[in-house]
C-alpha cells in the first residue's frame, strides 16, 4: 500500500512544556475507562506531529481562492469541488518540490481530469483568451479557466 506524500509535518510543537500541556489537556477530556498512559502518549505524538505540509499548502491555496471569492456567485454546493481543487494544488506543489526547479510536472487528485501545465500562462495572453468553466466566473475574473491561446489551466 502506498502512503500518500503529505510532505511531512508543517508546524510540529518543539517546546517540551507545550507538548506536555497539550497532552495533559487532552487527557483531562479523555473518556472514562481509557488507558490513560496510551492516551497521553498518543496526544503527545499529535502535538509533535503538527499538521501536514499538504494540509498547509491546501489551506494556503484555499485562502487564495477565497480572497477572490464572490459569495453571491458561488453556491455552497461547490464547496466540495473547491476543497478538491485546493488539495489538487497542494499535490502539485508537493510534486514541484520534489522535481528539478525547471521541471514542474504536477499531479492532481481532483475529480477534474485536467493536469496543471508545466508553466504559467504566457505574458502575452489576455484575459479575453480565458475560457471559464462557468460564465459567472468571467464576471468576477475568478474560478477555473483554460487559456485558449497557450493551454494554461487554472483550477480555481
Amino acid at each position: 500500500m502506498n502512503k500518500l506524500n503529505d510532505g511531512g509535518t508543517a508546524f510540529p510543537m518543539q517546546d517540551g512544556q507545550a507538548i506536555h500541556a497539550y497532552a495533559a489537556a487532552k487527557l483531562d477530556a479523555a473518556p472514562e475507562g481509557v488507558d490513560r498512559d496510551a492516551f497521553y502518549n498518543k496526544a503527545r505524538q499529535e502535538a509533535v506531529s503538527g499538521m501536514s505540509l499538504r494540509d498547509y499548502f491546501a489551506a494556503k491555496a484555499l485562502q487564495g481562492y477565497l480572497a477572490s471569492f464572490d459569495p453571491h456567485g458561488e453556491p455552497v454546493e461547490y464547496a466540495t469541488k473547491i476543497a478538491e481543487d485546493a488539495y489538487a494544488m497542494a499535490n502539485a506543489m508537493l510534486t514541484a518540490r520534489e522535481s528539478d526547479p525547471g521541471q514542474v510536472v504536477p499531479e492532481t487528485n481532483s475529480s477534474d481530469s485536467a493536469l496543471l501545465p508545466e508553466k504559467n500562462c504566457e505574458p502575452t495572453c489576455a484575459k479575453a483568451d480565458r475560457v471559464y468553466e462557468e460564465e459567472h466566473h468571467r464576471e468576477t475574473d475568478s474560478g477555473p479557466y483554460t487559456c485558449k491561446k497557450c493551454g494554461f489551466y487554472m483550477p480555481f
